[in-house]
């Protein structure tokens, strides 16, 4: 098992989800701010498989950047 925390850069407003384990099941989830209010923290931990999904809730595209914080 490991973890590695990311800082999160999104243009629109949006949402993510970390699944883990080897059935996959939601770790933590939660919401995704765009400048300036956004300092968006995702922890992703990682047991046996894990992925991390981003999805726009705003209805229009938006970008992203993920950078390891460490």
């Amino acid at each position: 098992m490991y973890s590695v925390d990311f800082a999160v850069a999104v243009t629109a407003a949006g949402e993510f989800r970390c699944y883990i384990g080897a059935w996959p099941f939601v770790w933590s989830s939660g919401a995704l701010v765009p400048p300036p209010r956004g300092a968006n923290q995702v922890t992703h931990r990682v047991v046996v498989y894990g992925d991390i999904w981003l999805r726009t809730t705003s209805g229009r595209d938006a970008s992203y950047t993920m950078q390891p914080i460490g």
